[in-house]
């Protein structure tokens, strides 16, 4: 148990840096960001704007088309994007309620 308001305030300053810190390592997917991507475009270009690694949600290969991978990014307030790529190139993006 921390004992003194020395070390209640260096707990809540530590805190803080840690939350900051989550917020710069985890960018939030903006509308700005979806607008941005343009079908064509490769996964890394893609998570290039979007400063973060998407979450391979689905992996399937389609007998004429190739590989197809589904991606999704997703906020902590539950707005999100998702992206389609067959052969390694966006064909398909959405997104709900991105500001």
């Amino acid at each position: 148990m921390l004992k003194t308001a020395t070390q209640q305030t260096l707990l809540l300053i530590l805190l803080s840096l840690v939350v900051n810190a989550c917020t710069l390592i985890n960018p939030r997917v903006t509308k700005a960001n979806y607008d941005q991507v343009q079908t064509g475009m490769t996964l890394s270009q893609v998570q290039d704007i979007v400063g973060q690694p998407g979450q391979l949600t689905t992996e399937i290969s389609v007998p004429t088309g190739g590989p197809q991978a589904f991606y999704h990014w997703k906020n902590p307030d539950g707005s999100s994007m998702t992206a389609i790529f067959l052969n390694g190139k966006l064909v398909l993006k959405n997104q709900i309620n991105l500001k």
